[in-house]
């Protein structure tokens, strides 16, 4: 049984998605790719929830937890190469 609220929830993250890759579509920084592909597997996760509720909900829950890990991992390690990005663009302003 699907609940209303992994629907909406279905709804809004692939809004987000579209609204992000509209934004950043032009930006060329390829530290942005992590997010990218964070943002994905956030959506992805939501989809493998409302399926979830249709078949085999045991695998498919696993794979939402697994998809919500591996996206947390993206955001890790986007983040770190934004960082180290900006340390090297700062240190070439000295």
């Amino acid at each position: 049984m699907v609940q209303e609220s992994e629907l909406i929830n279905l709804v809004l993250g692939f809004i987000s998605i579209v609204l992000i890759l509209s934004v950043f579509w032009k930006h060329t920084v390829s530290t942005l790719r992590s997010f990218y592909i964070a943002f994905f597997l956030i959506f992805s996760a939501y989809l493998a929830t409302v399926v979830e509720g249709l078949i085999w909900p045991r695998f498919f829950n696993i794979l939402e937890h697994a998809l919500f890990a591996f996206s947390g991992i993206a955001f890790v390690i986007g983040c770190r190469l934004l960082s180290d990005q900006f340390r090297h663009e700062k240190e070439e302003q000295i």
